[in-house]
């Protein structure tokens, strides 16, 4: 329409460029079928293009306009938030979330999950105010460092804490190992690989958690290391407090008799569960096993 024409009774007809136009009506009459300027309900991009009469931004005497294919800033707004939205829904649906947080933090995943929808639904549904503008290079690394973090723990969807970060770690560090300190007061409490590390350490909390030579029980665990002597390894699980940061790791021996448990002894990271008695040895407890079971490692592999 800039171009110098109108339609008028269905032919095209020429007319001074500087006049306004608009589009016509149902019925074409003798009148300029432009009585305000369309320039104003444009895009920018085609406004700017138009007021270049010479030069650069025309090609054979046309203004050159760019595509609407560009990424704006709200297009990437939007592809973050539907990222995290669908990270925290899978993680709330599918019980994932206990690889990464314990019960006490667990409410954030499906509090996150309900405010990251309903805010990439609102952000989708919002009109925006004008022209959008076009997402830049600092704007695009902004975003890709806000779903990095998702990527990386996505990426690796069966790591976890193993025989390695047992051996990184010291067992009685942490929030974990101030919270397990204290004897239990529930006294059908059963007993966990913690106590038995902190009975070891004080001769008190033995007492008050009920651990002694003799006493029959049952573990579960993974691997963590032999030791000196023939057949000696460690079990461990690790212990969380708030999420898989702080996990600290406790170990408890185990003294299998001659002819029980594997020859050439148990790989590392291997789940087994360990029945047996407990018996001092030197400054700390063992499990002497009556039998030794490998299993599968759990779904939720920690202690809270």
């Amino acid at each position: 329409m800039f171009g110098g024409r109108r339609v008028r009774r269905g032919v095209v007809c020429p007319v001074p460029a500087w006049l306004a136009a608009r589009v016509p009506g149902l019925r074409a009459g003798r009148r300029r079928e432009a009585s305000v300027p369309l320039r104003s309900d444009l895009p920018a991009s085609f406004r700017a293009a138009t007021r270049d009469r010479r030069g650069a931004g025309r090609v054979g005497g046309f203004p050159l306009v760019r595509g609407g294919d560009r990424v704006t800033r709200r297009t990437l707004r939007v592809g973050v938030l539907v990222l995290w939205a669908s990270f925290f829904t899978y993680l709330w649906l599918s019980d994932a979330a206990t690889r990464f947080i314990g019960p006490r933090t667990a409410w954030v995943v499906p509090f996150g999950a309900i405010v990251l929808v309903l805010t990439t639904v609102a952000q989708v549904f919002t009109k925006p105010q004008g022209d959008e503008q076009s997402a830049g290079g600092t704007e695009v690394l902004g975003m890709i460092l806000l779903v990095t973090p998702m990527i990386a723990l996505s990426a690796v969807p069966d790591a976890g804490l193993g025989s390695l970060a047992a051996s990184r770690k010291t067992a009685g560090g942490g929030i974990a190992a101030l919270t397990s300190i204290l004897p239990p007061d529930d006294p059908n409490h059963e007993i966990s690989f913690a106590d038995i590390h902190w009975a070891s350490e004080s001769e008190e909390y033995a007492i008050a958690a009920g651990i002694a030579e003799g006493l029959e029980m049952r573990l579960e665990g993974f691997v963590s290391g032999s030791q000196e002597g023939a057949g000696r390894f460690t079990l461990t699980r690790f212990y969380i407090a708030c999420c898989a940061a702080d996990a600290v790791p406790y170990s408890v021996t185990i003294e299998p008799p001659e002819g029980l448990g594997e020859p050439g002894g148990y790989p590392e990271d291997t789940w087994l569960a360990v029945s047996g008695q407990l018996e001092r040895s030197g400054a700390e407890y063992v499990l002497v096993p009556d039998s030794i079971e490998a299993i599968e490692a759990p779904k939720d592999p920690f202690l809270y």
